[in-house]
């Protein structure tokens, strides 16, 4: 039986300056710390503002993996020895990413992610990701996606295939997001139901835990959904954010409860020669003709 303490540290609305919004992380770790956390996943973009509601593209947001913010979040993560996902705009030789950083307890960056279902307020900003990573800890596997991935089952599907038995799902959802809102629902409350309804399904159709680190508040005149949580394998909230602003949400997890639903056969009993549809390049021709 493996248990462990995992946290999805939510944030408020960021600051403009991106030297507060690291000292916010850098708290929240240290609160990790106090509760025991092994594992702690920050919100998409935890850096910056959401930024990509902005026409043009700056530099300015992007951080290398030896900028002063990321060594600065480094330092404090081997200082705490807590196995951390950050999320951030990476930027490397060929262009700028939205993308999280898996690092392990001494500071180092063991894996990453670069986000593959880009809206299209990010292409004006962004690259897009080609593939669905695992990294491997030390005790379980970790997969991670990114805010709009969320809404493709084919994103979790993959990182369940390659053997991922927690994922941490951070987002940056906004009430401009909730499509489809009745008119006697608010916004916020729409968006908060559509989104634990998808990730409560990916989690007990795929058998893994989910860490789901938002943003809260009003930020740009932007309303953000907070609503942080952490699921089990079965779909079940076992811990979910009481605010809009700061917080971290904490769970125990069983590994075993993975082991438990791989033994029930469902990834056995798949037929992939009956899916041929969902990766073709023109879906049509699968279409049945009268």
């Amino acid at each position: 039986m493996v248990k462990m303490v995992v946290a999805a540290a939510q944030l408020g609305p960021a600051d403009e300056d991106k030297g507060r919004n690291v000292e916010r992380v850098v708290a929240l770790l240290a609160r990790s710390r106090e509760v025991g956390a092994e594992l702690v996943s920050f919100p998409e973009l935890a850096l910056t503002p959401y930024f990509c509601l902005d026409p043009e593209p700056t530099d300015s947001h992007g951080d290398s993996l030896e900028s002063t913010h990321v060594r600065r979040v480094r330092e404090a993560v081997e200082a705490t020895g807590i196995s951390t996902v950050l999320p951030l705009a990476e930027r490397d030789a060929s262009g700028t990413y939205n993308a999280a950083l898996v690092i392990g307890p001494d500071g180092g960056v063991i894996g990453r992610y670069q986000k593959v279902h880009l809206p299209y307020a990010e292409q004006n900003h962004f690259l897009a990701g080609r593939e669905f990573t695992v990294t491997h800890m030390d005790n379980y596997v970790l997969g991670v996606l990114i805010c709009a991935d969320r809404g493709f089952p084919e994103s979790w599907r993959v990182l369940g295939l390659r053997g991922a038995e927690v994922v941490c799902a951070p987002y940056n959802t906004s009430t401009h997001q909730a499509h489809g809102c009745p008119p006697h629902v608010s916004e916020i409350d729409w968006a908060r139901d559509l989104q634990v309804t998808r990730m409560r399904a990916a989690a007990m159709s795929n058998g893994f835990y989910v860490i789901a680190p938002g943003k809260g508040g009003r930020e740009r005149d932007v309303d953000y959904i907070a609503d942080s949580m952490i699921i089990s394998p079965w779909g079940e909230v076992i811990a979910r954010a009481r605010t809009n602003g700061d917080e971290l949400v904490v769970a125990e997890i069983d590994l075993e409860e993975v082991a438990k639903f791989r033994k029930g056969g469902r990834y056995e009993r798949r037929v992939p020669a009956a899916y041929a549809a969902i990766t073709a390049t023109d879906p049509d021709s699968f279409i049945q003709q009268p």
